[in-house]
């Protein structure tokens, strides 16, 4: 498995991710923020 380095900026667009997401169910939106960030595919 590859690891992978989030940079500052790559990190901030995944909480933005997020907080859209969380716009419509805030459960969902943290369900999958750290499936994200883990590179899963859902």
């Amino acid at each position: 498995m590859v690891r992978i380095n989030w940079t500052f900026k790559a990190n901030d667009d995944l909480k933005d991710i997020a907080e859209y997401i969380s716009k419509d169910s805030r459960r969902y939106a943290k369900s999958r923020l750290p499936d994200l960030k883990l590179g899963q595919e859902y």
